[in-house]
């Protein structure tokens, strides 16, 4: 073995130890209990100095570690507790301990040797420190081997949360990394829905996709804001837009949701007057929480903002119940809005301080509005299919005959004009049928004219039996029918002819127990290549109306 390799086997055998003791390390400094202390100051502020002397009086209360959340306007409140580092090196940890919307907090911390350090982070410190957007208000400390302690002050007007957890190095890179694809998912998809509900709204002018568009950006919007990534990435200057713009937009979140709703289950046409209280409460809910920006009250914008949300949550519910039946795709509404609602409901109670925090409660807003926006975006598609298939039914029953099932005249008018130029471009063979059935006036002067109609929705359907894929049936007045026959020469024309005249006179009709022999006369022409269409039909014409003259109950070519 040269001397080279054998160094480099050392350096990786040492590079290897030195992971693993750093690894054993790491791993070794952890949160001395599971309970914290913590104390709500009166209306005066604490230092440091007299913190520790209500810690060693035993004023300060403990509460389990994954149970620190305070309502919406808190007292400031200081938390104390000890960090042991069971190494003998000095460990790097990330400590994360409020939540990113938190006013002001200040770190003191004091490691074994009695060395004190301070760091202030918040929303309304410039440029907002240590915010981790998806986790949190972090730092980076260095523990020493032994006891270290960590005092925490933090005010906000919001809700007080503190996610205390030590993030070793490694586990830092995975969470990040674990973090931001998840919210890159979560945004990623939210803003393809958004996206692609502007351009069905831009194409086929239904609001619902407007108001559903808009409702879900302004809930990316309040959510980044209450993740951190706002104030990280797009407003760190601006303290007004985190405290009050993101409170404003849940009343606006849920005024378009409400709008939403109403489009949705179509409730302005089916039930006007329950949509002119909710327009009424629409209204009510800009003005008020406008007014609270006005007097620049946190604390009121707050208290508006979700009372609004919890009792636009529960008229939602009460509509998607109601109306459940209205359209066809109301169990979907139904089932979305449950998500969605309880998921924000759920991270609303974390946030006031009604359950503890946990991770799942504290972001079950994003799964559920997630889930609720997948169940809406298939509902949407559903919507937008039974409506495509009402528009092509109706432009198909405006194109059909409703007597015969045959295409009647406008259908014949726009089919003929997208063939006609190609035919007498290329010079292909074009043969017309123009048939009348033999006395219709003596069936319906005997028989009246229900078994009339009947006869003539029989007579329709034998002839549709005979023609090709590609021939046309038109009902062109009365009991006269157009047939249009491309790709055919006019001796094939006569064969086709004879068998529909065959198929008609040779089994009678029954009708109520009425049986009906039945025969037609035809009339044919064959494009010449220097005729229209309507030249073509007029020789057909003259044609049947020498094949009545001649007998009935026969086919003549012009």
């Amino acid at each position: 073995m040269s001397p080279n390799n054998s160094m480099l086997q050392r350096l990786i055998y040492c590079l290897i130890i030195s992971l693993a003791f750093v690894s054993f390390a790491s791993a070794s400094v952890e949160i001395k209990s599971d309970v914290v202390h913590y104390l709500l100051e009166s209306d005066k502020t604490l230092q440091l100095e007299q913190l520790k002397k209500h810690l060693l009086a035993g004023d300060m209360k403990s509460t389990a570690l994954k149970n620190l959340t305070f309502g919406i306007n808190s007292k400031p409140v200081w938390l104390h507790f000890q960090v042991e580092n069971h190494s003998d090196i000095v460990s790097t940890q990330l400590l994360v301990t409020a939540v990113s919307w938190v006013d002001y907090i200040d770190l003191y911390f004091e490691n074994s040797h009695k060395q004190l350090v301070v760091l202030n982070a918040g929303d309304r410190v410039d440029g907002a420190p240590y915010t981790v957007p998806g986790i949190g208000i972090a730092f980076d400390l260095e523990f020493t081997p032994g006891i270290n302690n960590v005092y925490i002050r933090a005010e906000t007007v919001d809700s007080i949360i503190f996610p205390i957890s030590l993030i070793q190095q490694q586990e830092k890179l995975d969470r990040f990394s674990g973090t931001y694809l998840y919210y890159g998912l979560i945004y990623g998809f939210l803003f393809s829905l958004v996206l692609i509900n502007l351009m069905f709204y831009q194409i086929l002018g239904n609001r619902v996709y407007l108001y559903y568009s808009l409702a879900v950006a302004s809930f990316v919007f309040i959510n980044v804001g209450y993740t951190g990534h706002g104030i990280y990435w797009f407003w760190s200057g601006s303290a007004e837009i985190q405290n009050f713009a993101v409170l404003a937009f849940l009343v606006v979140y849920s005024v378009l949701f409400l709008s939403f709703g109403r489009s949705f289950l179509e409730i302005d046409s089916a039930r006007p007057k329950v949509a002119k209280a909710i327009k009424v409460y629409q209204v009510l809910g800009l003005v008020v929480i406008s007014l609270a920006l006005f007097y620049n009250d946190q604390l009121l914008v707050g208290l508006v903002a979700y009372s609004y949300l919890a009792v636009s949550a529960l008229i939602l519910l009460a509509l998607g119940f109601v109306f459940i039946n209205q359209i066809k795709e109301g169990r979907y509404f139904f089932i979305a809005l449950i998500c969605g609602m309880a998921g924000v409901i759920i991270s609303d109670l974390t946030v006031v301080g009604v359950l503890p925090y946990t991770r799942v409660y504290f972001h079950s807003a994003e799964i559920g509005v997630t889930l609720e926006a997948a169940i809406l975006a298939l509902a949407l598609t559903k919507n937008m299919k039974m409506r495509e298939l009402l528009r092509l039914k109706s432009e198909k029953l405006a194109c059909v005959d409703p007597l015969t099932s045959l295409d009647n005249r406008r259908s014949f008018n726009q089919s003929i004009a997208s063939i006609m130029p190609d035919i007498l471009e290329q010079d292909k063979n074009l043969c017309v049928i123009m048939l009348d059935v033999d006395k219709f006036k003596s069936i319906n002067d005997s028989y009246g004219h229900l078994i009339g109609d009947q006869a003539l929705q029989l007579i329709a359907k034998r002839i549709k039996q005979q023609l090709r894929q590609n021939d046309m049936a038109v009902r062109w007045g009365g009991e006269e029918i157009l047939l249009v026959l491309p790709d055919i020469n006019i001796a094939d024309a006569s064969l086709l002819a004879d068998r529909i005249r065959d198929s008609i006179g040779r089994e009678p009709f029954s009708i109520d127990e009425i049986n009906l022999t039945i025969t037609i006369s035809l009339g044919l022409a064959e494009l010449n290549g220097q005729q229209d269409i309507d030249e073509l039909i007029y020789d057909a014409d003259q044609a049947l109306l020498k094949a009545k003259q001649s007998g009935r109950n026969k086919a003549v070519v012009y």
